[in-house]
């Protein structure tokens, strides 16, 4: 996990789980004619595969269907955290580019586009951390689940986005098919998980604020 990665852009980030990497630039807040007349930002996120990201699926230059499901589901979960109202008339626009997909996509892309977020120095409530668990038929309960793993046929994954300074849950998404007591299990374990992601993303600021200091004074 880094940050200040692109010079280009407001504010950018690098998250790696597992074998997943995906790399994230802010640019903005920033004026144009299209948010001249809003009272808070407006904030647009787009998610794109590179072609290489994936050897079990074909990747296209055009936007598919599922960048586009991905990109909202991301802007959701962020965007209650970010603090509009300070930035009217003005645009944030995050792009999040997947270099290499081993599952996992939607909570590396969300923590990367909170610390890039951060990086730009975009005032927000919180952080988001997410994190992700699958819950097979035969019991077993895999943490951040890979893409062999989201794949197989029995398995149910729930997600969750949380602004833990705050306590308080952006994003809940499941998928398939699970009893109750399994998904409160689940939801619990994804709250763990969030939680000690977060501590990482708070460190990794720090001690990157703290390099920048020191490069500053040399």
């Amino acid at each position: 996990m880094k940050i200040g990665v692109v010079s280009q852009g407001s504010g950018s980030s690098y998250v790696e789980m597992e074998n997943t990497k995906v790399l994230c630039t802010i640019h903005g807040p920033r004026a144009t004619q299209k948010t001249e007349l809003f009272e808070t930002a407006k904030l647009n996120c787009e998610l794109k595969y590179t072609t290489f990201s994936s050897t079990t699926e074909k990747i296209d230059y055009v936007e598919n269907s599922k960048e586009k499901d991905l990109s909202l589901l991301i802007s959701q979960s962020i965007i209650g955290s970010i603090r509009l109202e300070k930035y009217p008339k003005t645009a944030i626009d995050i792009y999040i580019l997947v270099l290499n997909d081993d599952g996992n996509v939607l909570v590396a892309s969300i923590t990367a586009a909170t610390m890039a977020l951060a990086d730009a120095g975009v005032e927000m409530f919180d952080m988001v951390s997410s994190c992700s668990v699958s819950c097979t038929k035969d019991n077993r309960t895999l943490i951040d689940p890979t893409t062999l793993e989201e794949t197989i046929p029995t398995s149910s994954t729930v997600l969750v986005a949380k602004m833990p300074s705050l306590n308080e849950i952006t994003q809940i998404i499941q998928t398939g098919e699970l009893q109750y007591t399994n998904v409160l299990e689940c939801v619990d374990l994804c709250i763990d998980g969030c939680d000690k992601i977060y501590s990482i993303m708070k460190q990794n600021l720090i001690d990157s604020l703290l390099q920048k200091q020191k490069n500053q004074k040399q």
